[in-house]
């Protein structure tokens, strides 16, 4: 039997305008692009599609440069909306997404219910929070979700069995190939001749992903995968930020304990009762800054 690729899978792309919080480089775009273009180029020379399994966006809303940027960028891909890419988590508002807005490019199909026909494989797709149509032929039928699914690692504490791989193939039994995404931490295995993938981010977005190699895996037709690491140029993720917060954290814990308060049974607006605390007060210059912009916003809030 030959072995022929069906398709790339790959899952949450959180594209975005900011720069996370542990990233100490100036060129975090271009990095997140440029990773966009080596999963598009791959697919284009192997001729097979990209499977996303949802959150291709960082959040529903970003500016018009983002989709933009999205519509000349993203291409032969196929698609489910994750939790991110949703308004309130409700599918009855993508039109207002940036993630609807991409269903007017021919180049980024959403999957639904009904099968998206690959001629010798179908794909269903199930958007966050919702349910996925049974398989009705007998080709090779995949499934694509956005669920916290975890192997041998538990991406955070609280999680119950009802997420881990066994119970996750018991769930979507039907499907031969099921495609998840919302765990960050890439793995794929196998139970018996069924095949799942859960690809992992594309990019690291937090310092306890400096250590993962961000990758993308092609899944052949004998039901074996090839993992791609996507190059990575630098060591850009740093977790100098916790010990920033750390610091902010205490310096807020030692204002609360060491500020004078007035008494008074004069009633004065807010801000000006911040401005009493800052004019009497020494007080650490990061929380001063803080509250010189409460003080701000609260002009701003009342016009």
């Amino acid at each position: 039997m030959t072995k022929i690729p069906l398709f790339i899978a790959s899952g949450d792309w959180h594209l975005m305008d900011k720069t996370p919080v542990c990233r100490i480089d100036d060129s975090f775009q271009t990095t997140m692009w440029n990773k966009v273009k080596f999963i598009t180029d791959l697919s284009y020379e192997l001729d097979i599609p990209i499977i996303l399994g949802g959150d291709v966006f960082d959040s529903w809303r970003g500016s018009l440069g983002l989709l933009h940027k999205a519509f000349s960028s993203l291409a032969n891909i196929y698609t489910i909306a994750g939790n991110h890419d949703l308004f309130g988590e409700n599918f009855a508002l993508i039109h207002k997404t940036l993630f609807g807005m991409m269903d007017f490019s021919d180049r980024f199909t959403i999957l639904g219910n009904q099968a998206t026909d690959f001629h010798n494989f179908n794909v269903y797709g199930q958007h966050f929070g919702q349910t996925i149509m049974k398989p009705y032929t007998t080709e090779t039928n995949v499934a694509v979700i956005h669920e916290m699914v975890w192997n041998n690692i538990m991406p955070y504490p609280g999680l119950d069995n009802t997420t881990n791989v066994n119970s996750i193939m018991k769930k979507y039994k039907e499907f031969d190939i099921i495609v998840s995404s919302h765990n960050h931490i890439p793995f794929a295995t196998k139970r018996g001749r069924r095949l799942l993938v859960n690809p992992g981010s594309i990019l690291r977005l937090t310092s306890a992903a400096k250590d993962i190699k961000p990758r993308i895996y092609i899944v052949y037709s004998d039901m074996t995968v090839k993992p791609i690491f996507i190059p990575i140029v630098g060591s850009h993720v740093s977790d100098e930020h916790i010990e920033k917060k750390k610091e902010i954290i205490s310096a807020v814990d030692k204002f609360i304990q060491s500020v004078k308060i007035e008494r008074t049974e004069e009633i004065i607006p807010f801000e000006e009762y911040i401005q009493r605390i800052l004019d009497t007060n020494e007080i650490n210059p990061k929380i001063r800054k803080i509250l010189i912009e409460v003080i701000n916003i609260s002009d701003i809030l009342k016009g």
